[in-house]
């Protein structure tokens, strides 16, 4: 068995990130697994790891993020076995990194979604992994929007901080895209698509200076997201992307979602038929995102079938009457997804799945 992870190294810079100086590089890493009887890990030797691919990223706040197969894709699916790796922009929330703050640059990974075949392509040789023949850039040449070639392993592009990666069994792709100021992104992303990280923020366009305004009128080259949500007014601030529900359940359909920043922002759902539907090219005044809805939070708090569940307004209300809690006032949520669809909730403040 293989596991990937995007590890980082730093030297250098400032320790609050709000000045230049960080030497950064992100790597991609492979580490070679061994099972039970049982068919679980028993371990996984560090001396097992194999780097695959190692690039400079101006900034250490937003490196690599998740790296993902498609669980759905079979053997004779072009997707089989393939690797998807997020980079984002490079810039941090501060605005700090040099050549960073876009994803539509040709000459580097930033801002990208990168797909290769991670498995050593000749044993011994130099070579670390292969570039799918499929991938959209390969043998292309002018792709970006200032005519530059485009590195064949970038699948899609124009992301400013994608954090994390699920698939619906159809094969759709979802993307969780950070934004910067104002609004935060679900991209149902598909191959060779600009996502339009700069010069747009959701379906609006960005601000440098602060906020966003309306879309410049007409056709753009960029596809925009199938679902967002407003900072104003909802406690959120960065988006924890999580999983199409399908498996019969009272959520089968919906994709739960949270915000990993803000403790006060609810748990929303958003329907995969409504974003499969949603028009995100095109037109500008046109673009139709699916709607996003708050999801009503109860707590067992006993483990107990006999007594009510605890009505609860957000993650933080859950965490803030545990003893374990660390009190920052933050949740730093994730999502996971088990072999029959269940989703689980995790958290970085008090350890709890």
């Amino acid at each position: 068995g293989l596991n990937y992870l995007g590890p980082m190294t730093s030297f250098g810079g400032s320790s609050n990130n709000t000045t230049p100086g960080n030497i950064v590089d992100g790597s991609v890493v492979e580490w070679t697994a061994t099972f039970d009887d049982s068919g679980n890990i028993s371990s996984i030797p560090t001396k097992s790891a194999r780097e695959l691919y190692r690039f400079h990223t101006p900034d250490r706040q937003h490196p690599i993020k998740e790296a993902a197969f498609n669980p759905y894709a079979i053997s004779d699916d072009p997707d089989y076995g393939l690797l998807y790796v997020l980079h984002p922009d490079g810039q941090n929330s501060y605005g700090v990194g040099v050549n960073a703050g876009t994803g539509q640059a040709g000459s580097d990974l930033l801002g990208k979604v990168v797909r290769i075949n991670p498995l050593d392509p000749d044993g011994a040789g130099s070579a670390t992994y292969s570039v799918p023949d499929s991938n959209p850039f390969v043998g292309a040449d002018g792709q970006t929007p200032g005519g530059r070639n485009m590195l064949d392993e970038v699948f899609a592009l124009g992301f400013r901080d994608p954090h994390t990666i699920s698939f619906s069994k159809a094969g759709d792709m979802f993307i969780s895209d950070i934004g910067a100021n104002s609004v935060e992104e679900i991209n149902l992303v598909q191959s060779g698509e600009n996502h339009g990280w700069q010069p747009s923020e959701g379906t609006f366009f960005f601000a440098p200076g602060g906020g966003v305004t309306d879309l410049p009128a007409g056709i753009d080259p960029y596809t925009y997201p199938v679902a967002q949500y407003g900072h104003s007014g909802s406690g959120a601030h960065a988006i924890a992307g999580g999983y199409v529900i399908e498996n019969g359940g009272p959520l089968d359909g919906q994709m739960l979602l949270g915000d990993f920043a803000s403790s006060l922002a609810p748990l929303m759902i958003v329907s995969l038929a409504d974003m499969q539907a949603a028009i995100t090219d095109g037109d500008n005044s046109l673009l139709a995102p699916a709607s996003i809805q708050t999801v009503n939070l109860v707590f067992d708090d006993d483990d107990d079938p006999f007594t009510p569940s605890i009505p609860k307004t957000s993650m933080l209300d859950i965490l803030n009457d545990e003893p374990t809690y660390d009190g920052s006032g933050r949740t730093d949520i994730r999502f996971g997804q088990g072999p029959r669809g269940e989703i689980y909730i995790l958290n970085k403040r008090n350890g709890w799945v």
